[in-house]
Protein backbone atom coordinates (compact mmCIF):
# COMPACT_ATOMS: atom_id res chain seq x y z
CA UNK A 1 0.00 0.00 0.00
CA UNK A 2 3.21 2.56 0.98
CA UNK A 3 4.63 1.60 -2.37
CA UNK A 4 1.29 2.41 -4.21
CA UNK A 5 0.83 5.79 -2.56
CA UNK A 6 4.47 6.79 -3.31
CA UNK A 7 4.43 5.50 -6.76
CA UNK A 8 1.26 7.68 -6.70
CA UNK A 9 2.91 10.61 -5.14
CA UNK A 10 5.65 10.18 -7.85
CA UNK A 11 3.30 10.35 -10.40
CA UNK A 12 1.82 13.57 -8.89
CA UNK A 13 5.18 15.04 -8.81
CA UNK A 14 6.28 14.17 -12.25
CA UNK A 15 2.56 15.69 -13.88
CA UNK A 16 3.21 18.87 -11.56
CA UNK A 17 6.28 19.32 -13.06
CA UNK A 18 5.51 18.94 -16.37
CA UNK A 19 2.83 21.06 -16.39
CA UNK A 20 4.89 23.34 -14.82
CA UNK A 21 7.53 23.45 -17.10
CA UNK A 22 4.71 23.27 -19.61
CA UNK A 23 3.34 26.70 -18.60
CA UNK A 24 7.14 28.45 -17.91
CA UNK A 25 7.29 27.51 -21.62
CA UNK A 26 4.09 29.30 -22.71
CA UNK A 27 5.03 32.27 -20.44
CA UNK A 28 8.97 32.37 -22.14
CA UNK A 29 6.95 32.28 -25.64
CA UNK A 30 4.55 35.28 -24.69
CA UNK A 31 7.23 36.84 -23.54
CA UNK A 32 9.83 36.16 -26.46
CA UNK A 33 6.35 36.89 -28.97
CA UNK A 34 5.78 40.67 -26.78
CA UNK A 35 9.52 41.66 -27.20
CA UNK A 36 9.46 40.39 -31.23
CA UNK A 37 6.32 42.88 -31.08
CA UNK A 38 7.83 45.23 -29.19
CA UNK A 39 10.98 45.20 -31.48
CA UNK A 40 8.70 45.59 -34.58
CA UNK A 41 6.64 48.54 -33.25
CA UNK A 42 9.89 50.16 -32.59
CA UNK A 43 10.96 50.13 -35.99
CA UNK A 44 7.75 50.68 -37.84
CA UNK A 45 8.27 54.04 -36.01
CA UNK A 46 11.82 54.31 -36.56
CA UNK A 47 10.94 53.52 -40.80
CA UNK A 48 7.74 55.94 -39.98
CA UNK A 49 9.98 58.53 -38.76
CA UNK A 50 12.47 58.14 -41.78
CA UNK A 51 9.43 58.66 -44.25
CA UNK A 52 7.88 61.59 -42.44
CA UNK A 53 11.55 63.16 -42.49
CA UNK A 54 11.97 62.50 -46.48
CA UNK A 55 8.63 64.28 -47.05
CA UNK A 56 9.31 66.98 -45.33
CA UNK A 57 13.02 67.31 -47.00
CA UNK A 58 10.89 66.51 -50.42
CA UNK A 59 8.44 69.38 -49.62
CA UNK A 60 10.82 72.09 -48.58
CA UNK A 61 12.88 71.15 -51.88
CA UNK A 62 9.70 71.71 -53.50
CA UNK A 63 8.67 75.03 -52.35
CA UNK A 64 12.17 76.22 -52.88
CA UNK A 65 11.77 75.34 -56.59
CA UNK A 66 8.63 76.70 -56.43
CA UNK A 67 9.97 80.24 -55.00
CA UNK A 68 12.56 79.81 -57.92
CA UNK A 69 10.15 79.42 -60.37
CA UNK A 70 8.27 82.35 -59.19
CA UNK A 71 11.13 84.54 -59.00
CA UNK A 72 12.46 83.50 -62.45
CA UNK A 73 8.63 84.15 -63.82
CA UNK A 74 9.07 87.73 -61.76
CA UNK A 75 12.72 88.63 -63.46
CA UNK A 76 11.00 87.49 -66.97
CA UNK A 77 8.21 89.77 -66.63
CA UNK A 78 10.47 93.21 -65.54
CA UNK A 79 12.85 92.04 -67.94
CA UNK A 80 9.77 92.18 -70.54
CA UNK A 81 8.77 95.49 -69.29
CA UNK A 82 12.13 96.70 -70.11
CA UNK A 83 12.56 95.25 -73.35
CA UNK A 84 9.43 96.99 -74.46
CA UNK A 85 10.53 100.28 -72.66
CA UNK A 86 13.47 99.94 -74.46
CA UNK A 87 12.21 98.77 -77.49
CA UNK A 88 9.59 102.22 -77.80
CA UNK A 89 12.28 104.35 -77.21
CA UNK A 90 14.49 103.27 -79.94
CA UNK A 91 11.15 103.60 -81.81
CA UNK A 92 10.73 106.90 -80.60
CA UNK A 93 14.11 108.10 -81.13
CA UNK A 94 14.41 106.49 -84.96
CA UNK A 95 11.14 108.26 -85.97
CA UNK A 96 12.73 111.47 -84.47
CA UNK A 97 16.01 111.15 -86.51
CA UNK A 98 13.84 110.27 -89.69
CA UNK A 99 11.48 113.51 -89.04
CA UNK A 100 14.86 115.44 -88.60
CA UNK A 101 15.98 114.19 -91.92
CA UNK A 102 12.80 114.56 -93.58
CA UNK A 103 12.83 118.33 -92.49
CA UNK A 104 16.25 118.71 -93.44
CA UNK A 105 15.42 117.73 -97.22
CA UNK A 106 12.27 119.48 -96.79
CA UNK A 107 14.31 122.74 -96.19
CA UNK A 108 16.93 121.50 -98.82
CA UNK A 109 14.70 121.34 -101.30
CA UNK A 110 12.99 124.64 -100.76
CA UNK A 111 16.50 126.36 -101.05
CA UNK A 112 17.07 125.12 -103.79
CA UNK A 113 13.49 125.99 -105.19
CA UNK A 114 14.25 129.73 -103.91
CA UNK A 115 17.65 129.47 -105.84
CA UNK A 116 16.21 128.23 -108.77
CA UNK A 117 13.06 130.51 -108.69
CA UNK A 118 15.89 133.27 -108.14
CA UNK A 119 17.64 132.11 -111.23
CA UNK A 120 15.05 132.11 -113.43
Amino acid sequence: QKKVEEAEAAKERRRSAWQQEMQKQAEDERARREVERAQREVAAEAERLRILEKLRKEREEENKRLREVAAMDREAEVAGRLNAVWRQRELVARRQIEEEEMAARLEEEERLQAKLEEEL
